[in-house]
């Protein structure tokens, strides 16, 4: 794993087959999953790894354990039938091609192209958790947070085990100034993932930019500790300013007790 926002992960094209035949076949053995998903893909094994574009694919999304989308932010469900499946003239293999589409130019920083091929794939089936997502994270690359944001929320409406959806979107909270919102979300992510630093290290950010100094301070001590666990020297250094910039800084509380304090009139002299 690597925490700086990028993961090794089972090949979207793969992952994109899988899901497909899981949503065409139901609860059928894996044995069978995986030889149908080679039969697809025009390979005899399911033996390699590729890097995916910042995010997890929707196998890798199945088998983490995040909460359900509690945040008031959640966006509506879509107009179209949530549980529709891809129109019965379009054959699966079409959806996924715009995927693997999306995947390829998101891969070479094309991220305008990207959203318009995930925007087609959910076109054909809006039930799509990854192709939310990731079209959320090309938003996010062209700094089109509010976008990004409601690509994030309906991904966790249809995924809520997408624990690294959670973490974008408090990212893109934080570019939208709701830092409060940006806690919430980095702690859901925190809730069902405790050794994730990056997750510690945003929420820091975030506490400390609500003037949460002492919050602040533990979370940015914990991203540290783990960082130096996973061997993370660039991480690490940017932590270790961060907690002394937060030292160094007035939290609420500081704040609240010097106003108190300079609205307390002295005592009369004897």
């Amino acid at each position: 794993m690597l925490y700086d926002g990028r993961f090794q992960d089972v090949s979207t094209e793969i992952a994109s087959a899988l899901l497909l035949i899981k949503v065409y076949c139901g609860n059928i053995s894996m044995r069978y999953v995986y030889k149908s998903a080679g039969l697809l893909l025009g390979c005899s094994t399911i033996g390699f790894v590729a890097l995916a574009p910042l995010g997890l694919s929707p196998l890798a999304a199945q088998t983490e354990a995040a909460p359900t989308v509690t945040e008031e932010s959640v966006a509506p469900p879509a107009t179209q039938d949530a549980g529709a499946e891809p129109a019965a003239e379009e054959s699966s293999a079409t959806v996924a091609e715009y995927v693997r589409q999306g995947d390829r130019h998101y891969a070479a920083a094309d991220y305008e192209d990207a959203i318009a091929s995930y925007t087609q794939s959910l076109e054909l089936f809006n039930r799509n958790a990854y192709a939310y997502y990731n079209r959320g994270n090309a938003f996010r690359q062209l700094d089109n947070y509010k976008e990004a944001l409601a690509d994030y929320n309906r991904a966790l409406q249809i995924n809520p085990e997408n624990i690294f959806a959670y973490l974008y979107r408090g990212m893109a909270l934080q570019e939208l100034g709701e830092d409060q919102g940006a806690v919430a979300s980095f702690s859901a992510a925190i809730e069902r993932n405790g050794s994730n630093p990056l997750a510690f290290e945003k929420r820091g950010e975030a506490y400390h930019a609500i003037g949460d100094k002492q919050a602040a301070l533990k979370d940015l001590e914990q991203a540290l500790k783990l960082y130096k666990k996973a061997d993370k020297y660039r991480q690490e250094r940017a932590v270790e300013k961060q907690i002394k910039k937060v030292k160094s800084s007035k939290g609420a509380s500081e704040s609240e007790t010097s106003a108190a304090d300079a609205s307390t009139p002295e005592p009369p002299a004897p």
